[in-house]
């Protein structure tokens, strides 16, 4: 069964030689303004797919109330020839980088994203929201 093997919440992501980078990850984010349109990324791996067959994977946020904020289509798990070592099928895995862009906030809370893999919940992260305050 395949299963989430990391989830990282991030300020954005960019591209360097056709891998993902990470930049700036965040364990909590902190706004200006409520309400507003944020931009973040999340980056999450996924292990365990016993077979090279159509997988999909999707991912669902909420805000605290439970009201849908962000999502994506499904997209599909596609897999690389592993080249110069020999991978256990239970380890084949796919990373999945996705900015979401105006997504609207609308007060301090906690923000869920919810990892499905074929249409089947696999995790729950979630991270604080709240306001900026600056220093006197």
């Amino acid at each position: 069964m395949p299963n989430v093997k990391f989830f990282v919440y991030s300020l954005a992501l960019r591209q360097d030689q056709g891998e993902p980078v990470i930049i700036a990850p965040q364990t909590n984010f902190a706004l200006d303004y409520f309400p507003s349109w944020f931009t973040f990324s999340v980056t999450y791996g996924i292990n365990g797919f016993v077979d090279k067959n159509q997988h999909t994977t999707r991912l669902v946020c909420s805000d605290q109330s439970g009201k849908v904020i962000a999502s994506t289509n499904e997209v599909p798990v596609v897999f690389g020839e592993a080249v110069g070592w020999e991978t256990p099928t239970e380890e084949l895995g796919f990373v999945a980088s996705i900015s979401l862009q105006n997504v609207p906030i609308e007060k301090v809370g906690y923000c869920t994203s919810k990892v499905f893999i074929d249409d089947q919940e696999a995790g729950e992260y979630r991270i604080y929201i709240g306001k900026r305050t600056l220093g006197e």
